[in-house]
């Protein structure tokens, strides 16, 4: 949970990732990205919600799908 005004960091922790290792982040406000640990800065509540990240290769072997849900205190 974080307050209206901060920085909402994604992290994304692989244990052991490929060296072609791609990260496929979605979530509110058509937020999308390829960074491993992307940030979006100056929250409101208009963020609030589920991110979700898939992680594969460029082979297109998905071997992971995880999320995060976002809330946003003012």
């Amino acid at each position: 949970n974080l307050c209206v005004g901060q920085d909402f960091m994604l992290d994304c922790n692989v244990l052991k990732p490929l060296e072609d290792t791609i990260y496929i982040w979605s979530g509110p406000k058509n937020f999308t990205s390829n960074l491993k640990n992307p940030i979006i800065p100056n929250i409101d509540k208009s963020h609030e919600g589920i991110y979700t990240v898939e992680i594969t290769n460029s082979k297109k072997n998905k071997y992971y799908t995880g999320f995060i849900t976002l809330q946003v205190h003012e």
